[in-house]
């Protein structure tokens, strides 16, 4: 292997780290410097398709079509995919247009009280309907078969999977307008499924507002003393604390729990916080957790979490155990955690949460 080839494995290892954390500065400068490499056709490939998905995921729609446009991608892309790619680029751009301030509603309660998500009204092409709030497993916006019907929306020609079963697939459409209030989005894509009708039962909601719209609404500020949800173009002056778990979507941001150190996946679709049983057997288990061989639910009784600096002191909590088959993610941190917070706010784009206690 080559020098070159050498150098490119390196910065093409980390370039892939940084997107994937979604280190934005760093991975354009590393991809930056791979292109500058002379190496051979494979691995000229693999940068060019890298630099696709990173333009798509930041906007950068000239980029975007610059990395569609190059010999490479064509060459190494699968007919269905580059297929797929080229029609997303003649799509009309998702638009976000502000009122001139930001837009405040009312937050509902999706849900049993002691369990329940964060809700909001939405107008899907006119119709209002009921939104749940979920920053981590939805990339899209997802709405129901039947509804998707009767709300026009429009398939693009593309399928994803479904948590990654081969058998269960969504499709992906359009539709024309999305508003908050008075906060419209144009030509918004949409994961078309029936996965989450069990769901529904418990949590009676329409569509799930995802992270391709909290990417373009500035900063979503969760108000549970007010009972409000606000959508600010007015960001907070913070550096990035949370990073991706996956490309685009899945953040988690580090923290305590009694002293110790976790880091847990923040989920506003998630309504009981859980830990990994993983984390908790070899990190976090001590003379004041109980034993968690026996059961998947442990009571802890004044428990400290810390996240950002802010505290939340609980006098007792339940936390389920579940096995993540990964040791280096202590679990999730969900709402009925988040909800002890005065204000929770929340920027998808810039990456960074803030917390106020009462």
């Amino acid at each position: 292997m080559t020098a070159a080839a050498l150098k490119f494995e390196e910065l093409y290892r980390e370039a892939r780290s940084c997107y994937e954390a979604g280190k934005h500065r760093e991975c354009e400068a590393l991809l930056e410097r791979l292109s500058g490499l002379r190496v051979g056709l494979f691995r000229r490939r693999r940068a060019a398709n890298l630099m696709l998905d990173f333009a798509y995921q930041t906007d950068r729609r000239e980029d975007f079509l610059a990395a569609l446009d190059s010999r490479y991608v064509a060459r190494s892309l699968g007919g269905t995919n580059y297929d797929y790619w080229c029609r997303l680029s003649s799509l009309p751009l998702t638009e976000t247009v502000w009122p001139g301030k930001s837009v405040t509603l009312p937050l509902q309660q999706v849900g049993p009280a002691d369990r329940c998500l964060y809700g909001v009204e939405v107008a899907v092409n006119g119709r209002r309907l009921l939104a749940v709030i979920d920053n981590c497993a939805a990339d899209y916006c997802d709405i129901t078969t039947d509804l998707a019907v009767q709300l026009g929306v429009r398939p693009i020609g593309k399928k994803i999977r479904l948590n990654g079963n081969r058998r269960k697939r969504a499709y992906i459409g359009m539709v024309d307008t999305l508003a908050l209030g008075g906060l419209v989005l144009n030509n918004v894509l949409f994961s078309v499924s029936d996965r989450n009708e069990a769901l529904a039962e418990e949590y009676p909601f329409d569509v799930i507002l995802g992270a391709n719209v909290l990417r373009r609404t500035g900063d979503l500020i969760l108000n549970n003393a007010a009972k409000t949800v606000t959508f600010s173009p007015k960001t907070l002056d913070l550096p990035q604390n949370v990073f991706c778990a996956y490309p685009g979507h899945g953040y988690y941001v580090d923290g305590l729990l009694d002293e110790k150190e976790i880091s847990m996946l923040l989920d506003f679709g998630c309504t009981n916080t859980n830990l990994n049983k993983h984390c908790y057997s070899s990190q976090l288990k001590g003379t004041a957790y109980p034993e968690s061989s026996t059961t998947s639910v442990i009571t802890l009784n004044n428990t400290r979490f810390a996240f950002c600096g802010a505290v939340c002191e609980l006098p007792r909590v339940n936390i389920l155990l579940r096995d993540y088959g990964a040791e280096n993610l202590s679990g999730k941190l969900g709402t009925d955690i988040l909800r002890r917070y005065r204000l929770v706010v929340f920027n998808a784009r810039k990456q960074y949460l803030k917390l106020f206690p009462e």
